[in-house]
Formats: structure tokens, sequence, C-alpha cells
């Protein structure tokens, strides 16, 4: 029963073992796998056991020689700090040290895939579930930035076992630094002669569920670095949050993790003017609008 699929996703397995160490390891993954490969195994895997329940599944993304000789496994990352708290950089660090793929804003975007941003708005208008979360997020070893941090209940009682890292900033700073990137998209975007349909979903989704839904419009706010903040430290047991500033680089962070610390300095990148410079990128290259 089921064999053909089975012998396919096993066949995959086999290709993909080295000296047999997993496909799953860390290094190896960096060396000879891309986290799409992963993604694509898995799913191989995924798509059998659904037409053949009677056949074990395990979910081969957790899995690796170590977990198998009893060495606890790498741990899922979730970074629950709002965007422009360094979520870029730290996303940037979290892959060098192995934890990769990764979830971010940036990722959507780079799928290019508008559809992606209907699945998280429908959890805004329909009743949420762990299966929600897991069918967008359990292909990914670190989760951060919109849109997942707007679920940090969901995500904690789906993944309670994961390392959650709370990224935040002077409040101040936070809102000069929104005020000058994601609300001025919307200005931005005026001058633009046309507008393709992924940057409609974008501004859609940031104006109608990041700002208005999440922040009741109020998106840049002082105050609501510190109410996100808040709730998250309510939520997320002290003994598994970090509270982490960008700025602080590589030290707190390998150490929460427990990692080496890399010898390349922390990534720092994403600040204010590199993000309008990448804006007027994006709109001089546009191509006009189709007649």
């Amino acid at each position: 029963m089921g064999s053909s699929c089975l012998s396919k996703a096993l066949t995959d397995v086999k290709r993909s073992l080295l000296t047999q160490r997993s496909v799953f390891s860390p290094v190896f993954r960096r060396q000879h796998w891309s986290g799409s490969k992963i993604i694509t195994l898995n799913n191989s895997l995924r798509a059998c056991w659904q037409k053949h329940p009677a056949i074990p599944y395990h979910d081969c993304r957790s899995t690796s020689n170590a977990a198998m000789a009893g060495v606890p496994q790498r741990t899922k990352i979730i970074c629950l700090g709002l965007g422009r708290t360094g979520t870029y950089s730290l996303m940037l660090a979290l892959k060098q040290l192995g934890y990769d793929p990764v979830y971010h804003m940036s990722t959507i975007m780079r799928k290019k895939d508008p559809a992606e941003f209907e699945k998280w708005r429908r959890l805004t208008t329909e009743p949420a579930t762990s299966n929600d979360i897991r069918a967008l997020l359990d292909d990914y070893a670190a989760i951060l930035d919109y849109p997942a941090i707007m679920f940090p209940e969901l995500l904690y009682e789906t993944y309670p076992d994961a390392k959650y890292i709370l990224t935040t900033r002077d409040p101040a700073s936070w809102e000069k630094s929104v005020k000058s990137t994601l609300l001025r998209i919307k200005d931005q975007w005026k001058a633009a002669p046309y507008i393709p349909p992924l940057q409609q979903a974008i501004q859609g989704f940031q104006n109608e569920i990041i700002n208005d839904w999440y922040h009741g419009g109020r998106l840049g706010e002082p105050q609501e670095l510190i109410k996100h903040n808040d709730r998250v430290k309510g939520i997320i047991p002290l003994e598994k949050l970090l509270v982490y500033e960008a700025s602080q680089g590589w030290d707190p962070l390998v150490e929460f993790l427990g990692v080496e610390k890399p010898s390349d300095p922390f990534p720092s990148v994403n600040d204010t003017a590199s993000f309008q410079q990448m804006m007027h990128r994006i709109i001089d290259s546009l191509p006009p609008e189709p007649s």
C-alpha cells in the first residue's frame, strides 16, 4: 500500500545521504542542501502519508543523526519583535548560525505570491488554530517579523518547546524608523506609474492588517512597541525568552542559543537609509501599466 510514493520518498532520502550524515544536520545542510530542497523532501514524505495514513510518518525537518542517538535536536527559534527592531539583521545572523530556512516578511516577498498574504489575512477573520500555524510555518527553522508576530499566543501554543527572542529598541527611535520606512511607503507608491499585484498585496496587508487590525491604526506610535513587548513577556516563560537589541551583537544571542560565536562580525543591515534606497530602486524599476 502506497509503495510507489514511499519508494520515491525513500529514494530521495538515500540520494541525499553522505557518509551516514543526515540531510537535516545543519552542517550537512549548509554544505550540500538548500532549505528549499529540505522542504521539497519533507513535502514528498508528507504527501505519501496523507494518501496512505497507515504508513508511519515522521517530520523529517527535525530529524538528525544526533537526535536519533538521543542528543537533543536543534530547537526552533521564534522572534516576536515588531518590524524595525532589527529583525532583518537577526534573520541573517540566525542563518549564519545554521538556522535555515527562515520565515520573515522578506520571505513572502521573495516568493512573489500574493496568495501568501491571503492565508495570513484569513487568520484575522476566522478562528485560527495551531494547524493553521503549522501549515504556514512548520517548514522553517526560524520565524521572525510580521505577519507571524501578530499571533504570539498561538505561536507559543503551537511551539511550546521553541526558544523565543524579543527584539526591541528605544520606543522613540522605533517611532522615527517606522515613520521613515513602513509608513513612508504609502506616499512613495502614490508616485509610482503602476503598482503590480504583489506590491498591491503587500501594501493592502500592511495597511489593513498590520496597521489597522493589529495596531488599531497606531503603527509607529511608541506605545504600540511597549504594548506589544508587554504582551509577549506575559506569554513566554522567562527561561525561554531573550529580550534582545541587535546592537548587542553576538554574545547574548549565542549564549541564549547555546551555539559557538562566529568569527564574522554581526550583520547590521536594513537601516532607514538602506530601506529608502531599496524602495526607490523598486519603484524606478517598475514596468509601465499593461495596456
